[in-house]
């Protein structure tokens, strides 16, 4: 404090709150006394309380979020905000309000279109001071099934992508498993993941890639999977170290055709007798899941062309058969005397 002007002014410097109050000047002489008061209010701008407040505040997509601007000064500061440099109108609005005197805005299910600059603007007769935020609305991941095939096939040696069209805000990252554990690349060097991860793509594909393949995508406001169960198709082939194209029977003997076929899927097998489908009769039976041919009682009119022809999805194999059945003629020899 200082006393100025023979005691005419009163000087406060550098004045605090605690300065306020009622202040009164008394003057006297001979001839009498006189006083009068002041009142004296100290006023303080704007502030605000930057200590443990977040200024990117995040929030999952249908939740609520607070955001907290703790303003404070003498006389209490008027609070206004804005969005994206727009006033936020308050009344009326049931998706954003404002609590605690204003220092508070509440977002009630926010949505992706409230993302954006929040701005808390604090004002009073000392001044103002406003304070941004960046709130950044979260969508857990998604994995839509339109589009997608789940229990995709491929034959062995040919291409087969899996896609993971995985939606979200952040962009979720994804990791694909296989049979529950994480597809290592290095062992795999046919596979080949793409677009960041959103497509998994097998170059010749092989017997060993079939399986449950998990895209399993992750951001800050979840996760989500899907799975794919992949199956490898390979075409008919057959065993052929003890197969006997070229058969030979004596008559009335038995004889068996094989065809030890294998394929994924099992292979459907028929059996041609000279171009048309094998008849099963009392003597000739198409058995051990149609890969054998049995001639019970063979006769020289089973001396034929026989086929084995083996389906799948994957393609087709057929092998023939000369069968000859040995007349008695056949085993006659002349003796000269």
């Amino acid at each position: 404090f200082e006393i100025l002007a023979d005691g005419r002014q009163l000087r406060i410097h550098s004045a605090k709150v605690k300065d306020r109050g009622r202040y009164t000047c008394s003057s006297r002489n001979r001839a009498g006394e006189d006083s009068t008061d002041f009142n004296l209010n100290v006023w303080v701008p704007p502030k605000i309380d930057n200590q443990g407040i977040n200024h990117n505040p995040k929030v999952i997509v249908n939740s609520s979020i607070t955001i907290d601007c703790p303003a404070s000064g003498t006389p209490p500061p008027q609070i206004t905000w804005y969005k994206d440099s727009q006033p936020i109108d308050i009344i009326g609005n049931r998706h954003l309000s404002v609590v605690s005197q204003g220092t508070q805005l509440v977002v009630q299910s926010a949505s992706l279109e409230d993302t954006g600059r929040y701005t808390c603007v604090a004002r009073n007769e000392a001044g103002e001071i406003d304070e941004n935020f960046e709130l950044d609305v979260q969508v857990p991941p998604s994995i839509p099934d339109f589009g997608i095939i789940l229990n995709p096939k491929a034959v062995e040696n040919d291409s087969v992508t899996l896609d993971c069209p995985a939606l979200g805000h952040p962009l979720p990252e994804i990791v694909w498993l296989q049979n529950g554990q994480e597809l290592d690349l290095e062992d795999n060097p046919h596979v080949m993941i793409q677009d960041k991860g959103r497509r998994l793509v097998f170059n010749e594909a092989q017997v060993s890639d079939a399986g449950t393949y998990t895209c399993v995508a992750s951001n800050e406001a979840g996760t989500n999977e899907k799975n794919y169960d992949l199956d490898v198709w390979v075409p008919p082939t057959i065993d052929e170290s003890n197969v006997v194209y070229n058969p030979k029977v004596i008559k009335d003997r038995h004889v068996i055709l094989e065809c030890p076929v294998s394929g994924n899927p099992v292979p459907e097998v028929q059996w041609l007798f000279n171009g048309a489908p094998v008849q099963n009769t009392d003597r000739v039976k198409v058995v051990k899941n149609d890969l054998q041919l049995e001639i019970s009682r063979a006769q020289v009119v089973d001396t034929a062309r026989y086929s084995c022809i083996a389906t799948n999805e994957a393609g087709e194999l057929r092998r023939n058969f000369q069968l000859e059945v040995l007349g008695e003629s056949s085993f006659c020899f002349l003796t000269y005397i």
